[in-house]
């Protein structure tokens, strides 16, 4: 099939590796295959390519190119492209240079870095520009690849929500990053400090009300101490000096208006005592030293776990371990436990009861059954399935617990969202 390209498009290639320039010619050539999947690539068929073997070279290149007709469409750069023409091979550092540089002075620009192995820093200029992509030059197939990223970063910019994926697992996490129809994984983190790790779990575990029934007054200072350590040891390794800027509400002068970003911790563990690291409190999550910083307190976050039932505790019973068949719509149960009144709270260690008079009806429970019901209907219908279950004046606390308890025990719902009170009794210190 021919197509004739709506303009001939500059591709600027960046490499000293005569291998790696051949793969990109010859993805390039191929574009011509790939314009009915990808209707972008059109104005890149019959592209020219511009070749420089080293940073400096094509730093000034496009310095002088700035402006003018002969300003490339896109940059194709070896991550380990030598600094100068003759000099020592490259090691990462002369391309992350000339990125930087690309990123400040050309940031209008996309950019597909080439890469072999994993280049350490890579990850935050990721982050930082949307119109900047990876890839591995390992790919099976390469020319299809090439022909999806070059797609996907050549789309109109949208300036959309990214979301960043943190995989949580026994020794080491990795993370996703995901913006738009764009996805970047990064390699496996072993953790710095295994025992330090194993100590937060168990200092969360024995973070329990002391047998008079009341906290120390110092317990804001230790869920403190939690989150520095969330953070030291489960995120400063992977996305943490990635999201500094964020947590701290500094602004990147390279790029004024950043895509809003959530964040998710996938927990895979065995369905034994490891599962404990879905009790860590990620959402405290802050960098030692910060005060209020919290995680939870400056992006939108979830977590979810998944039991690995390939162990050798082999829990095939649990439910958990069963996957949602494709296409079937996530059933939702939503308990609106909004009510006014008196409410009776019986301690869980003393057993003491306590009486908490005054409490007014929940002001955002309708608004979150809306936003749930307006997902439900609109775009992305066929992937929920909305109940909502409402507590009456009619139904005591009791009774509306068995409820719930036998709608999710015969229901079998996937997702469980309750709106309810909270309180604080003024002798004690602890949330209810």
């Amino acid at each position: 099939m021919m197509t004739e390209s709506l303009s001939c498009a500059q591709v600027a290639l960046i490499t000293d590796d005569r291998t790696n320039a051949d793969l990109i010619a010859g993805a390039v050539s191929d574009l011509n295959d790939r314009v009915t999947e990808y209707r972008d690539l059109a104005k890149f068929v019959s592209a020219s390519i511009e070749k420089w073997s080293c940073a400096v070279v094509a730093q000034a290149a496009l310095a002088r190119a700035s402006g003018t007709d002969r300003q490339p469409d896109v940059i194709v750069l070896d991550a380990m492209v030598r600094k100068e023409d003759m000099g020592n091979p490259g090691n990462g550092t002369a391309g992350l240079a000339l990125l930087d540089w690309l990123i400040l002075n050309r940031p209008e620009i996309p950019v597909i870095i080439l890469t072999t192995t994993r280049v350490e820093g890579l990850e935050l200029r990721l982050l930082k520009r949307r119109n900047i992509a990876t890839l591995s030059l390992g790919e099976m197939d390469f020319m299809a690849a090439f022909a999806k990223t070059l797609a996907n970063l050549g789309a109109p910019a949208v300036r959309s929500r990214r979301r960043i994926t943190v995989e949580v697992r026994e020794f080491d996490a990795s993370y996703w990053i995901v913006d738009d129809s764009c996805e970047q994984k990064n390699e496996h983190y072993e953790y710095t400090n295994l025992p330090e790790l194993q100590d937060l779990i168990d200092n969360v575990d024995s973070f329990k009300l002391l047998s008079n029934g009341k906290l120390s007054g110092s317990w804001q200072s230790e869920i403190g101490r939690f989150g520095d350590q969330v953070f030291s040891t489960l995120i400063a390794g992977t996305i943490g000096p990635h999201i500094l800027n964020r947590l701290r509400g500094e602004s990147d002068d390279s790029d004024p208006s950043p895509p809003q970003v959530d964040l998710r911790f996938d927990i895979h563990v065995r369905p034994d005592e490891t599962a404990r690291m879905f009790g860590l409190p990620f959402e405290l999550a802050k960098p030692p030293g910060d005060l209020e910083n919290f995680l939870c307190t400056r992006m939108p976050m979830a977590r979810r776990i998944r039991f690995d039932c390939a162990s050798p505790s082999n829990l095939s019973h649990m439910r958990n371990c069963e996957p949602v068949p494709h296409g079937r719509p996530l059933k939702l149960l939503f308990v609106n436990a909004s009510f006014k009144g008196i409410a009776r709270v019986v301690h869980e260690v003393t057993g003491e009861t306590y009486r908490q008079e005054g409490l007014q009806l929940l002001k955002r429970a309708n608004e979150e059954w809306a936003v749930i019901q307006e997902f439900a209907s609109g775009a992305s219908h066929c992937l929920l399935e909305p109940t909502l279950v409402c507590r009456s004046k009619e139904l005591p606390g009791g009774r509306f617990k068995w409820q719930v308890e036998k709608m999710l025990t015969e229901g079998h719902y996937d997702i469980l969202h309750f709106a309810g009170h909270s309180l604080t009794l003024a002798n004690m210190a602890a949330p209810f």
